[in-house]
């Protein structure tokens, strides 16, 4: 997880992890709603997510609870 200020670099050193690695990797750089971002997760195959702008896209604790189950497979069985 990469945190600082706006405009120190992190979006920039996700690109270069992702570019640098032999490893499938997606950068998400826009807000989904919970059926949209299970919708493209499971297009995907398995890979590094990096979620950019987290903090301004879910703003709200049960957006991010939603989104963290997602991730995780909570309640579906599947973990993506």
């Amino acid at each position: 997880m990469f945190s600082g200020n706006s405009g120190a670099g992190k979006t920039i050193q996700a690109k270069h992890i992702i570019s640098q690695r032999r490893f499938p990797a997606v950068l998400v750089t826009e807000c989904l709603t919970g059926k949209e971002f299970l919708e493209f997760l499971s297009k995907l195959p398995p890979c590094y997510l990096f979620l950019d702008e987290w903090d301004k896209h879910y703003t709200e604790d049960d957006e991010r609870a939603c989104i963290l189950q997602l991730l995780e497979g909570s309640g579906n069985g599947r973990h993506l």
